[in-house]
């Protein structure tokens, strides 16, 4: 204890410094007291409590449009602009009206909803329940009503590593009393670095789990925490050696938040050591060569500034916000086929057809517990503002023995959507009831024009014969030309299984065919070159394995015609293949169209 006080010089100078730490407590304190722990209205264990007679989201949208100026600026605007992009902020704080920037942020929580067609947005839920915390965790009396720790949690959630420092006076670690008596005989009168500093309340986050060697540091200010580049920065000392000791004191007790945290803490304490050696063996050196303990300081300095500067690289990989998926956690697989048709009044009919792999994925292997699927298969489109289009579910419900039985390797779902030509977002989504698992996807779909007067013509579909009265209630049916046909209940074609393709034709005789038209049907695969040579030729003529080659006339009975065409693939070895419908006018070789499909060939 006695070189606490020799190095203090004054025992006054300690209670000062208590005195301090007692006063900023105090300060902190009032802080919190100041305070608005509640959101919109409720306090947090009211939102976490999922009570509400409407949903959650939905509570917040409408109190967000009935918000008046005030209230908005205050509730609702600062810490929406926490979780923006650079851009969107720019495109937000453009728009002219209270009303226009109301209806950006109900609008960017319909295109961040990561599966619309579940009954909660998880995104919003878990941005209402992150700043109801923040602002009862980390509150701050100005709007948002969070310090700087608040805003974190709010884009980014729980770090995956918390470091508290609660402050006030601390000894090195590395100076125990006895080693310090060597340390301090090393530097001249009145230069050795004391064994106590002081800090005010400091945190360290990292969010692992969000980017590599994403890091942030906070200190006690004023009355809230604020973020700070280093931790220099909490460091209270004038002297470069006192600097050295100190900082990397702080850094060590934080090895384990990030990798270059650990590996800069562990080469800061190999200099520690070189110069703990200099102490004890007289000054024989630094790493071998005769140094003052000023340069062993700044090399100190250096690697901590080195390490400080690596962190803040990192930070520019950073997306703007993340979230936490609630109960839209994306497990199970499925495979998707769309196919697009004319439709009624002006729409374009998009068929989508899902198969969900059965082994594993929605049947674990030697579960016996479950001996009956629940399926629900879904879908959804929205336009460019995220407006629903239209949306359709499926439910399915078989005992699982029947699809064993006939070794039916996929659930399939079919549905059917509409709207009329333009740009939009289709989203599919795949529920399991029996394990509550959900699988979904989203993607953006261009809605074909079939309005025009021209040749046209539609997806082609694969179907293939009922195989049995028994899978009528697992397979969806569909009778066409009296033929019972399901959906081709795989995503490989089997040789040995019958294949049907299915297509429609529009505008047959306005476009200018008269008579009959022609169909022509090809079937080929790339052919694969032995040299170099061969594949540049290849390429650039676009020479193909033409396996199948059939064409027929048919006479125009109608404006639109729907074809059934059975195909025998049963002599092609395995690989894929590219089949290709064309439609023309037998008289007139430049009236035509066509679609073409890949295949994929399996035993």
């Amino acid at each position: 204890m006695r070189y606490c006080i020799g190095q203090w010089q004054k025992p006054g100078l300690i209670l000062l410094l208590l005195a301090f730490f007692i006063v900023a407590g105090l300060a902190h304190a009032s802080g919190k007291s100041k305070s608005k722990p509640r959101y919109l209205s409720l306090t947090y264990e009211e939102i976490l409590s999922d009570t509400l007679s409407i949903s959650l989201e939905q509570y917040y949208l409408d109190r967000m449009y009935a918000a008046s100026d005030s209230v908005f600026h205050a509730e609702f605007e600062a810490e929406f602009l926490l979780i923006l992009t650079q851009r969107q902020k720019k495109e937000y704080l453009s728009l002219p009206t209270l009303q226009d920037k109301k209806d950006f942020i109900a609008r960017y929580w319909r295109a961040y909803n990561p599966n619309p067609l579940l009954e909660q947005n998880d995104r919003l839920l878990d941005h209402i329940r992150r700043v109801a915390y923040a602002r009862k965790n980390f509150a701050s009396y100005h709007p948002p009503y969070i310090d700087d720790r608040g805003k974190y949690y709010i884009k980014y959630g729980e770090p995956s590593v918390r470091y508290v420092d609660p402050g006030g006076i601390r000894r090195i670690a590395l100076f125990s009393p006895g080693l310090y008596e060597q340390i301090e005989r090393y530097y001249t009168m009145g230069t050795a670095p004391p064994q106590l500093y002081s800090v005010p309340a400091n945190e360290t986050w990292g969010y692992e789990n969000v980017a590599r060697n994403f890091v942030v540091h906070f200190v006690w200010k004023g009355q809230e925490f604020k973020e700070i580049k280093s931790l220099a920065e909490i460091v209270r000392s004038g002297k470069r050696s006192n600097i050295a000791w100190q900082w990397s004191d702080l850094l060590k007790r934080r090895a384990s938040v990030s990798p270059i945290l650990g590996e800069a803490a562990a080469q800061v304490e190999s200099f520690e050591v070189e110069l703990l050696h200099m102490a004890f063996s007289g000054g024989d050196g630094f790493s071998g060569e005769r140094v003052s303990t000023g340069t062993a300081h700044e090399k100190m300095i250096i690697r901590l500034q080195d390490s400080e500067e690596e962190l803040l690289k990192y930070r520019k990989l950073v997306p703007p916000a993340s979230y936490d998926p609630i109960r839209a956690v994306n497990r199970l697989k499925f495979t998707e086929s769309i196919s697009q048709f004319r439709g009624t009044g002006g729409k374009t009919r998009v068929a989508i057809r899902m198969l969900a792999p059965l082994r594993k994925n929605l049947v674990p292997v030697n579960d016996t517990r479950l001996d009956t699927l629940r399926l629900e298969f879904a879908a959804m489109l929205r336009n460019r503002f995220f407006s629903v289009l239209d949306s359709t579910f499926e439910w399915q419900r078989f005992p699982i023995y029947v699809a064993k039985n006939f070794g039916l390797p996929f659930a399939v779902g079919q549905l059917v959507l509409e709207a009329r030509p333009q740009r939009g977002e289709l989203t599919l989504h795949l529920r399991d009831y029996a394990t509550g698992q959900l699988g979904f996807k989203k993607q953006i779909i261009r809605l074909r024009d079939f309005n025009s007067p021209f040749l046209n013509m539609s997806d082609i579909q694969f179907y293939t014969p009922l195989p049995s009265d028994s899978l009528k209630n697992v397979l969806p049916v569909i009778v066409i030309n009296q033929i019972d046909l399901v959906p081709y209940p795989s995503v490989r074609i089997r040789r040995s299984q019958p294949l049907y393709c299915y297509f429609e034709i529009y505008n047959l005789q306005s476009s200018g065919i008269t008579g009959s038209y022609e169909i022509a049907y090809t079937v080929s695969s790339e052919k694969k070159s032995q040299t170099i040579f061969q594949k540049i030729s290849r390429m650039i003529s676009g020479s193909k394995d033409v396996s199948i080659s059939l064409k027929h006339a048919q006479p125009i009975y109608q404006d639109t015609a729907r074809e059934l065409i059975a195909l025998d693939l049963s002599q092609l070895s395995r690989g894929q293949y590219t089949l290709e419908i064309t439609v023309s006018d037998p008289a007139d070789a430049d009236l035509s169209v066509s679609q073409s499909r890949q295949i994929i060939i399996d035993h």
